[in-house]
C-alpha cells in the first residue's frame, strides 16, 4: 500500500497554473538546442529554477547519452547511473530533463524508456520521475488553455501514460 506525499509546499501548489502566459512553445537551453516539446503551461517555474544544474559538460553528457536505441539501454544506463551517483543533486535536474525532452513528447518509446529506468535501478531518481509527473500534470490539470490547447491534451495524455508505466507496470 503505497501513499504518496506531494513534496511540494501549499504555496507552491497553489501557485501552480497562475503564471503569466509565455508564448514559446518549445523550451531551449542556452545553446538554442530545444529540449523538448512543452507547452507553454509547462514551461519552467520557480521550483524547477531553484534546481541545482550539473555543469554544461555533464548536461551535453547526459543529453548524447539519453539518445538510446533499443539495443544499448544496459550501457546507457551504466553511463547515466555513473554521473548520476557522482552527484546526488543531479537526479532532480535529470528527472526534469529526462521528463521534458523525451516524455512530454510522446509515448512511443515510453517502453525503451522503462526499461533504461529499471536498469539504472535508482529509488531515488524513481520517486524524482513520479514527483515531476505529478508536478507536470498538476500544472496542465491547471492550465486555463487545456480545454483548447491540444498540444496540452497531448502532452497530458503522455505524462499519464508515463507515470502509469512508472507506478503500475
Amino acid at each position: 500500500n503505497k501513499s504518496w506525499a506531494t513534496p511540494f509546499t501549499q504555496k507552491e501548489i497553489n501557485s501552480v497554473g497562475k503564471e503569466k502566459p509565455k508564448t514559446r512553445l518549445f523550451k531551449q537551453d542556452e545553446n538554442g538546442v530545444f529540449q523538448g516539446y512543452l507547452p507553454v503551461a509547462l514551461e519552467s517555474d520557480d521550483i524547477i529554477r531553484n534546481i541545482p544544474q550539473p555543469s554544461t559538460e555533464v548536461q551535453q553528457s547526459i543529453r548524447m547519452i539519453i539518445n538510446l536505441n533499443t539495443n544499448n539501454e544496459s550501457e546507457k544506463a551504466a553511463e547515466i547511473k555513473k554521473i548520476l551517483s557522482s552527484n546526488k543533486d543531479y537526479i532532480s535536474w535529470f528527472s526534469i530533463y529526462f521528463i521534458q525532452a523525451k516524455i512530454c513528447i510522446g509515448n512511443n518509446s515510453h517502453h525503451t524508456y522503462i526499461k533504461l529506468i529499471n536498469e539504472i535501478d535508482n529509488n531515488d531518481l524513481n520517486k524524482e520521475l513520479i514527483k515531476y509527473a505529478v508536478y507536470y500534470i498538476n500544472k496542465l490539470l491547471a492550465s486555463k488553455t487545456l480545454e483548447k490547447e491540444s498540444k496540452e491534451k497531448n502532452v497530458l495524455k503522455h505524462l499519464g501514460s508515463w507515470l502509469g508505466l512508472m507506478t503500475i507496470a
